[in-house]
């Protein structure tokens, strides 16, 4: 079947949205410490290696000829009880954790956005957001794919407007100072995960049900991060001063650097109005993402728990199983799933680089065929997993403090 022009923009934006977060306005802050041209070569390695590991992914789900198969079907149909229980847990404990990551985001915007007009508590905020778009969820993927879209022009808009205002105070002089290359590594795993669109794929691939077109929205849809990261990283690291307070380092080393980078612009260039639009850009940012994620965590638990017929009344059963524990943690214990956070590398690198490696090994030394195989041969997944390897004991020790970072 091949699906419509519409659907194929709608799952393009759904691939982009779930990767563009609000944490990518920090990324320069991160990763600009290290210079502007190895940041640069740092993003570019970042997203060849997660686009190779997306198509590998890819390659592994249609191993599984249900077009509805999930992160949980590979495990249990390739590789056994085992796997499937490492699966299960990793996942939950990635996916509930991110979830609270965002209902708690956007509920301390919304109350940052209406405190002058309307001031509520950060958990009533809390429950509105979640109520919010988890009925969107509930009307099914197609009403998340337009609801998506729209998100997605008001976060390009939104992102071109605050790259329009910057632009006038870019300087070449300081996108070619030298930065301390002994951050890469604690920048690394940042910027990978700044590419992870991979958790939505089964749900696009659900959607999309075509091979070929499937593999031109992977591309596109990982494009379109690249592009705005590229972009943000030029500003930010063309604008921010050579030395003090409000030099990269300046800001990476202060509780809150994107609020006194902000500070910064407004101060010493009167761009008053960068704050607004920075607070719409992280609202669609944070709402494009929470829509993937939570429809990622829907259909895993509709695949783990054997569902098929999604009626109204099995879809608020899996919205409430999806945000019912997220929404507890966020409200009641914050800290439990910011611990968790600590590890989202590690279960990353586990969900979506060693499991789908071990399913494509198995089935090419199976000689089983697929409609697509990642290039490269053997030598293109040693090199995945080495990197995903890596990527997970980096972000381990990133947690820890036991990089070097400004």
């Amino acid at each position: 079947m091949i699906p419509s022009k519409a659907q194929k923009v709608g799952a393009t934006m759904l691939i982009a949205g779930t990767a563009i977060g609000a944490g990518m306005l920090g990324m320069p802050i991160v990763s600009g410490v290290c210079g502007y041209f190895a940041s640069i070569c740092l993003i570019l390695f970042s997203f060849l290696l997660m686009l190779a590991n997306l198509f590998l992914l890819l390659e592994a789900t249609l191993y599984c000829k249900d077009p509805y198969a999930n992160i949980i079907s590979l495990a249990r149909e390739h590789l056994g009880t085992v796997w499937s229980i490492i699966c299960w847990t990793c996942f939950m404990l990635l996916l509930y954790a991110v979830v609270a990551s965002y209902i708690n985001a956007g509920a301390d915007l919304m109350t940052q956005m209406f405190e002058a007009t309307f001031p509520m508590e950060i958990e009533v905020c809390m429950l509105i957001f979640s109520a919010i778009f988890g009925s969107i969820i509930l009307l099914g993927v197609s009403s998340i794919d337009k609801m998506n879209r729209i998100l997605m022009v008001g976060l390009i808009v939104t992102f071109i407007l605050i790259i329009a205002l910057m632009t006038p105070f870019l300087s070449l002089k300081k996108l070619s100072m030298h930065g301390q290359l002994k951050y890469i590594p604690n920048a690394f795993p940042i910027i990978a995960a700044a590419f992870t669109s991979h958790l939505v794929l089964p749900s696009v691939r659900a959607y999309i049900q075509n091979t070929e077109s499937l593999k031109k929205i992977l591309l596109i849809g990982s494009l379109i991060p690249l592009i705005l990261y590229i972009m943000w990283q030029t500003a930010v690291v063309g604008i921010a001063e050579k030395t003090g307070a409000y030099s990269l380092l300046g800001f990476a080393t202060t509780r809150s650097p994107i609020g006194d980078f902000l500070d910064f612009l407004i101060v010493k260039h009167q761009l008053y109005m960068i704050g607004s639009v920075t607070e719409l850009f992280f609202l669609f940012a944070i709402t494009t993402s929470f829509l993937g994620v939570l429809l990622s965590l829907n259909d895993f638990l509709a695949d783990g728990l054997n569902i098929t017929e999604k009626t109204m009344k099995v879809r608020f059963k899996l919205l409430t199983l999806s945000i019912v524990p997220p929404l507890f943690f966020a409200i009641f214990s914050q800290s439990a799933f910011t611990l968790t956070l600590n590890f989202a590398g590690l279960f990353i690198a586990i969900l979506y680089c060693i499991i789908p490696a071990l399913v494509v090994i198995k089935n090419r030394k199976n000689q089983n065929t697929a409609e697509f195989v990642l290039p490269g041969g053997w030598p293109a997944i040693a090199v995945i997993l080495f990197f995903g390897i890596l990527f997970a004991i980096l972000s381990l020790m990133s947690s820890q403090g036991w990089l070097p970072h400004p």
